[in-house]
Order: structure tokens, then C-alpha cells, then sequence
């Protein structure tokens, strides 16, 4: 069995505090300059590594009937089946939107200079569940080029 000495009987060390306060207060300068180097050094890596990025984002809704706008009025209101289809063919447009055929047409009509990867990863579209309206939303480091494309 170990041999344990009371709580009382141990020696804790002191500590005083004007000494402690002196010796920071002589180190004060390293302190200041080490944190000074240290920000600089967070800033200067972070503007280094990030990019501002914008996006832009457009919202559609699909009708199920080609030219069709639904009015409210009751002999034109839209039947289940016109809803259930639209909302099948958000995932087909989705589809279609991300082919490499629409996107080069997008890079040749607006001269983007850059290849259908890069731009499929610029674009995402995401459609709302169970409803007719998708989105579609563009991240570019130009703010007009993300609205353009």
C-alpha cells in the first residue's frame, strides 16, 4: 500500500503575485510583439487563402400544360395529374439544365473561356420537395458574371 501524507501535511507551493506581475510586466514587449506577429501572420494567411464568392439565384416554376397560366378561375384550374406531372418534370429540366450539351451552350453564348466541369460546379439546382418550383444558383468570384450565367 502507498503511503499517502494528509491533505494538511503537504506543501503547496506559494505563489506571489507582485513577483509574478513583475516578471510579466518586464516581458511585456515579447508578449506584445509575439501577438502582433501572430496577427499578422492570421491576416496575411487568410486574405492569401480566400476568395470572395458570390451567387445568384433564380427560381422557377413548372407547368405542366405547355403556355399555360393559372388564373384561378375554376375551368382553368390546374387537376392533380398537371401537379404530380410538373412536379416529375422539375427533376427532367434538372437534369437536362446540367447536361454538357446546355452547358457549352452556356459558355460559348456568354464567352466564359472555362470547361463544362468547372461550370457544372458553379451551378447547382435544387428543387423544393413535393412542389412544382426548383432553384437554380450560380457561385462565381465575379458578382455579374454569377448574375449572367
Amino acid at each position: 500500500m502507498v503511503n499517502v501524507p494528509p491533505l494538511e501535511a503537504r506543501a503547496e507551493p506559494e505563489i506571489d503575485l507582485s513577483q509574478l506581475l513583475y516578471v510579466l510586466l518586464r516581458r511585456l514587449w515579447a508578449i506584445l510583439l509575439l501577438t502582433a506577429i501572430g496577427a499578422g501572420a492570421a491576416y496575411y494567411y487568410a486574405t492569401l487563402t480566400s476568395k470572395v464568392l458570390y451567387t445568384a439565384t433564380t427560381s422557377l416554376v413548372v407547368n405542366a400544360k405547355y403556355n399555360q397560366s393559372y388564373t384561378g378561375k375554376d375551368e382553368q384550374a390546374p387537376s392533380t395529374a398537371d401537379i404530380n406531372l410538373a412536379r416529375d418534370l422539375t427533376e427532367t429540366y434538372k437534369l437536362v439544365l446540367r447536361s454538357d450539351r446546355i452547358m457549352r451552350y452556356v459558355i460559348d453564348k456568354l464567352a466564359l473561356g472555362s470547361d463544362v466541369d468547372t461550370l457544372m460546379r458553379q451551378v447547382e439546382l435544387t428543387n423544393v420537395e413535393k412542389t412544382q418550383v426548383f432553384f437554380i444558383t450560380v457561385t462565381d468570384e465575379n458578382p455579374d458574371m454569377a448574375v449572367r450565367i
